[in-house]
């Protein structure tokens, strides 16, 4: 029976189909909160009235500690599932659920269930699924990604001259870091002194980043350069060349390459979408 089967499932072989249930079992195992006892590919049960071969068994037990089944039936067809073949699996979960251990059933397709099917499988409590990749229609008016591009402008200050000043310590005529050069007004006031040659010369945001250009501060009565803490010079002066580096970087969020499956509820239209990387996502 697998290998007639088998000439209407495409690409998937009976046997990947199956594996691929699995391990679609596996991932929403891992996030059921429940305590799983077995996951199994391939098992025999003893029923009611005769020993039945599941392709895919979960066994778990609940938040009172009381155990759970739940049996998936694979068919990878290349048709939708009938009625019939709802009946048949219908028959088997009924006749391995107990009391002992209540089964819920589960068919999973490529290809949909026809109206029928539908009706037993509603009537019943069986559930039924599609498992197959996203299509088009599948991810029509939903945000499947996102571009994001950050745009970052730093403002420079470079080649400071002190033009017209008073050395006040020989020491500190060496390199020294702009960043802790500090004014001192008559006031008593302390400004780093890029941020005073930066004051008033930057383009806002809604406009280009400021080009290079030469600034100059001019100071009556002088004020007192310091470093670290040290004075250094007494200046009426300072000339720099000041403006904007722009930097911009972009990325995407998301995207369908990243989406491998769709499990999607034929009754209640719930989707579940399984990422590459095994990160699961739901939406309605």
């Amino acid at each position: 029976m697998a290998a007639r089967e088998a000439e209407d499932m495409g690409t998937i072989a009976w046997s990947d189909y199956e594996d691929l249930t699995r391990w679609i079992v596996e991932q929403l195992a891992a996030r059921a909160g429940v305590t799983t006892t077995r996951i199994e590919r391939g098992v025999e049960i003893l029923g009611k009235a005769t020993v039945n071969n599941i392709d895919v068994v979960w066994e778990f037990l609940d938040a009172d500690g009381r155990p759970q089944r739940i049996v998936f039936e694979a068919r990878s067809y290349g048709r939708r599932i009938d009625q019939q073949r709802l009946h048949s699996w219908r028959s088997i979960v009924d006749d391995i659920t107990s009391e002992a251990m209540p089964t819920v059933g589960v068919m999973v397709t490529t290809t949909g269930y026809q109206a029928g099917a539908q009706r037993v499988a509603d009537t019943y409590g069986i559930v039924i699924v599609e498992l197959r990749e996203p299509t088009a229609a599948d991810t029509a008016n939903r945000v499947m990604e996102v571009g994001i591009e950050m745009v970052a402008r730093r403002p420079f200050v470079r080649a400071i001259l002190v033009t017209d000043g008073e050395l006040l310590d020989p020491e500190g005529a060496g390199p020294m870091l702009d960043s802790e050069l500090e004014l001192v007004h008559q006031d008593g006031r302390r400004v780093r002194l890029v941020d005073e040659l930066l004051a008033g010369e930057l383009n806002p945001w809604t406009e280009p980043p400021t080009p290079a250009h030469q600034v100059t501060r001019v100071y009556d009565p002088a004020v007192v350069l310091e470093y670290e803490g040290r004075p250094v010079a007494r200046v009426q002066s300072v000339t720099a060349e000041v403006g904007e580096h722009e930097h911009s970087t972009s990325f995407r969020v998301g995207g369908l390459d990243r989406i491998a499956w769709l499990m999607k509820n034929t009754l209640t239209g719930a989707h579940t979408w399984f990422a590459h990387d095994g990160k699961v996502y739901e939406t309605d």
